[in-house]
């Protein structure tokens, strides 16, 4: 069973509009696993942010 997050990834990754962003090309387009921490105002968004940092230099948290 899918969500809802992976519905609009898939739409993402499938939307022509977009096709030849530098995000697509390189297969840069990630899902948050917990949405919550990127969509609401509260004191968990700091989280969020760790979250997409992560994904944009994955190198300074120890990744590739």
């Amino acid at each position: 069973m899918g969500t809802t997050g992976d519905a609009i990834l898939n739409w993402v990754k499938t939307e022509t509009r977009i096709k030849s962003t530098q995000a697509l090309l390189k297969n840069r387009v990630y899902k948050v696993k917990d949405p919550n921490l990127v969509e609401r105002s509260d004191p968990r968004i700091a989280e969020g942010l760790q979250v997409l940092a992560k994904f944009i230099h994955p190198e300074l948290f120890g990744g590739k």
